[in-house]
């Protein structure tokens, strides 16, 4: 199908091109387009590309370090400002050309139930910086925590992402991803993460076939020292996690990944 492209000059001039057309949903944001064309081609008709509004920064700020929308997973991996733990996570994409032309704001956008980035970023506590147009057709910005917009997505469907903010915390994140090769799908994406010695415990698990999910209960059992047992915590765990059965694993495999992954994660980080 063939495409239009505006090259937006500025955040209000990027949301207002996309609601000039009365079927906005047919107009997409164009960053790096990985997974914009592989998945999506033949549901939109426009594209607007957002790579000349400046967001392509990664910068210390007072509240921590920003990461620009446009930002490519590569530059993440390169920048000496972003902690080892979402270098880390960038690098679970193991072709170079694939990190040096997706983005950060690409993948938050697309949300994929494989993602290797998004449960990263949620178990991190990060702030997600979006745009859009209020009733009086002004800019609106907001900074909001990841949380908020992973369970609101259908409210922040017409934002555009600016990008992310990693708050100042000495925060312990870990990721893990299962996968039948470096090249394949994953079938199980687990990351936690706290603040040592405070808690503030966030799990969060993308798996296929599932939408992202936070294990809110386990987290509140974590911060309240509730569990139990290291075993009491794995069947709360399996009991809790919402799977589904796929080419890529059974229902029961993938809560056993999940279970698994999370008590020896957090027996390593000297939590059990």
């Amino acid at each position: 199908m063939r495409k239009n492209l505006y090259v937006a000059k500025s955040i209000e001039d990027a949301l207002k091109r996309k609601f000039k057309y009365k079927d906005p949903k047919k107009t997409k944001f164009l960053a790096g387009g990985t997974n914009l064309f592989r998945l999506n081609g033949d549901t939109f008709s426009r594209l607007i590309s957002i790579q000349d509004l400046g967001l392509n920064k990664i910068e210390e700020t007072k509240d921590g370090v920003k990461i620009g929308a446009t930002v490519t997973l590569q530059e993440m991996v390169e920048s000496s400002l972003v902690p080892p733990y979402l270098k880390e996570a960038c690098k679970l994409c193991k072709s170079k050309t694939l990190r040096n032309m997706a983005t950060l704001g690409g993948n938050i956008n697309s949300s994929l139930d494989t993602s290797h980035l998004i449960s990263t970023l949620y178990s991190s506590k990060v702030r997600i910086l979006v745009a859009e147009l209020n009733s009086n057709n002004k800019v609106n910005k907001e900074n909001l925590p990841i949380r908020e917009f992973l369970e609101n997505q259908d409210r922040f469907k017409s934002c555009l992402i600016l990008g992310v903010i990693l708050p100042k915390n000495d925060r312990e994140v870990c990721t893990k991803t299962y996968r039948r090769s470096s090249q394949a799908p994953s079938a199980i994406t687990v990351s936690c993460g706290f603040e040592k010695g405070k808690g503030s415990f966030r799990i969060g698990v993308s798996s296929s076939s599932a939408n992202f999910q936070r294990l809110d209960k386990i987290e509140d059992l974590l911060d309240s020292k509730n569990f139990g047992s290291k075993d009491d915590l794995y069947k709360m765990i399996t009991k809790a996690v919402k799977v589904k059965d796929d080419v890529l694993g059974s229902k029961s495999y993938k809560k056993h990944l999940v279970a698994t992954t999370v008590c020896d994660i957090l027996d390593q980080k000297g939590v059990l």
